[in-house]
């Protein structure tokens, strides 16, 4: 997708999917988007950075990397799920300037496994525990509700009922 799609599709779904995670609307956003380095198993097409005293985050988007306003959505959420675990990256940078370099290299393994899993659980909780739809068009369709009888349209049976 070029720069201005992918733009186009952060701006229409940020205030959606930030409400729907209440927590991280409190927190000051700037989205960026540029190319993002990766490496040679895969390609960063999304990334988060952020301060956590200061609530203040920076997303970034790689245009180039992203296929549809689907793919834009999917990011943008799961980058937005990682300011919920800020509380542990917090704890990580007070606790890691103690270890070494080859405990710190440890730590930052497992903390990144961790922490990505914990994301895509909470994706999987929208997902299939909550039925929430990433796009708001991927909604079921309303059923139309029955109206109740009127008096007069109730059968004699129903009356009896009651």
């Amino acid at each position: 997708m070029d720069k201005s799609a992918v733009k186009a599709a952060v701006e229409k779904h940020l205030e959606r999917v930030s409400n729907q995670l209440a927590p991280v609307r409190s927190w000051k956003l700037t989205i960026k988007y540029e190319a993002l380095p990766g490496d040679h198993k895969s390609t960063t097409e999304a990334s988060c950075s952020f301060d956590y005293a200061y609530e203040d985050a920076v997303i970034r988007f790689d245009p180039e990397a992203h296929d549809d306003e689907r793919h834009v959505v999917r990011n943008l959420r799961h980058e937005l799920i990682h300011l919920l675990l800020a509380p542990i990256e917090a704890y990580r940078e007070t606790i890691t300037p103690m270890l070494s370099d080859e405990q710190s290299s440890v730590e930052y393994q497992a903390a990144r496994v961790a922490v990505e899993r914990c994301v895509m659980n909470v994706e999987r909780v929208f997902d299939w525990g909550l039925n929430i739809p990433l796009l708001p068009e991927e909604a079921p369709a309303e059923e139309p509700q029955a109206a109740e009888p009127e008096a007069s349209e109730t059968s004699e049976s129903d009356r009896k009922a009651e």
